[in-house]
C-alpha cells in the first residue's frame, strides 16, 4: 500500500530502561509483538510482529529507517535489524535481516538470525469479510513512550489502495499515531490480527489511521489462496488425521504439517506458510486444553 499524504510514522529520539518483564494485552498478541531500532542501537522506528517460527512482518519504511536508508529504496536492502520482543522479553535483543521486499506495498519480511526468544509464537492472522466497526487494538511506540502504549478503536472500510481505515472513537486515552507504523492490529471480534498499520494522520484532531490487511492478499497468486485453511477447518480434520495416535503437541503439529500439504515449501511460497504456522501453533496451544482433563471426585 502506498503511504498517503500523512507520510510515514517516525520514531522516538531516548529509551529508558526497559519495563518489567511482563505479558500485557492478548496473549497471542503479546508473544508475537516487535520492536525495532535504529542503527544505533537505541532509537525507536516502529513494531512488527512474529508471522512464523523465525519470520518477522513489518512495514517496508520501518526497516529503511532502521538502516538509515531512503524511503524509496528499491531493492531489498543488506545490513542487520535489531530488535527484540518488548512484551516478552525485553531484554533480550536479537537481529534480522529482509528477506522479501515489496515497497510498493510498504511491506518486508525479516528473518531472524537466531531463534526468537522463549514462549514467542506467531500471530493468528484473520480475514474477516466486512470488519465495518469491528473493535481493535494496537500497541506502538509514539514520542515520549518507548516503552511502548495501546491505542484502540474501531475498523472501518477499504480504501481504494487496497487498505483498511481505523479511527478512534473515544474521547481520551492515545490513539494510532507517529511510532505505531508496522505494529499488528488485533481485532477483538475475530480474535486475530486484521492488519498491519502503514500510516497515520498528524492532526490530532483526525483519530484515524491506515492499516495493510494481511500480506497474503497481496502475495500469494489467487490459486494459491484456494489453500489457506482456518483453525476451524483445522480443528474439523483432526479425526482425518491417517496417523490417530496422538498423544502429544508435537505429534498434532507434525501429524496435521504432514496431512496439509500447503506447508511443505516445495509446494506454496512461504507467504502462505507463514500464515499456516501461526494456525498450527494456536491450535496446539489449544490442543492443551482440549487434552486436559481434571480427575474426577474420589478418583486418582
Amino acid at each position: 500500500m502506498r503511504r498517503n499524504d500523512s507520510g510515514p510514522l517516525h520514531s522516538i529520539d531516548s529509551l529508558p530502561p526497559a519495563p518489567p518483564r511482563s505479558e500485557r494485552g492478548p496473549l497471542p498478541l503479546a508473544r508475537a509483538q516487535v520492536r525495532i531500532y535504529a542503527a544505533d542501537g537505541e532509537r525507536i522506528v516502529g513494531s512488527g510482529f512474529l508471522a512464523g517460527e523465525r519470520a518477522v512482518l513489518t512495514c517496508a519504511h520501518v526497516v529503511t529507517l532502521a538502516l538509515g536508508l531512503p524511503d524509496d529504496t528499491p531493492e531489498p536492502p543488506p545490513g542487520q535489524v535489531s530488535l527484540d520482543f518488548p512484551l516478552l522479553a525485553p531484554d533480550q535483543r536479537l537481529t534480522a535481516r529482509v528477506a522479501h521486499w515489496r515497497l510498493q506495498d510498504d511491506i518486508a519480511v525479516l528473518e531472524l538470525e537466531s531463534a526468537p526468544p522463549a514462549g514467542a509464537e506467531p500471530a493468528p492472522l484473520a480475514e474477516g469479510g466486512d470488519l465495518w466497526g469491528h473493535p481493535f487494538r494496537a500497541f506502538g511506540f509514539p514520542v515520549g513512550h518507548p516503552e511502548g502504549v495501546w491505542a484502540s478503536g474501531v475498523v472501518r472500510g477499504p480504501t481504494a489502495c487496497g487498505g483498511l481505515q481505523i479511527e478512534d472513537t473515544k474521547e481520551t486515552g492515545y490513539r494510532v499515531q507517529p511510532g505505531f507504523s508496522g505494529a499488528p492490529v488485533w481485532d477483538d471480534a475475530l480474535g486475530g490480527v486484521v492488519g498491519m498499520v502503514s500510516a497515520a494522520e498528524r492532526d490530532p484532531s483526525v483519530r484515524a489511521a491506515f492499516i495493510i490487511p494481511p500480506p497474503m492478499s497481496f502475495i500469494i497468486p489467487p490459486p494459491v489462496l484456494k489453500m489457506t485453511i482456518t483453525v476451524v477447518e483445522l480443528t474439523r480434520r483432526i479425526d482425518s488425521l491417517e496417523d490417530a495416535k496422538i498423544e502429544s503437541c508435537q505429534d498434532l503439529i507434525e501429524g496435521l504439517g504432514n496431512y496439509f500439504h500447503c506447508v511443505r515449501p516445495s509446494m506454496v511460497n512461504d507467504h502462505l506458510i507463514i500464515q499456516t504456522e501461526a494456525l498450527l501453533n494456536r491450535l496446539c496451544r489449544d490442543f492443551d486444553e482440549w487434552s486436559y482433563r481434571p480427575p474426577l471426585e474420589g478418583k486418582h
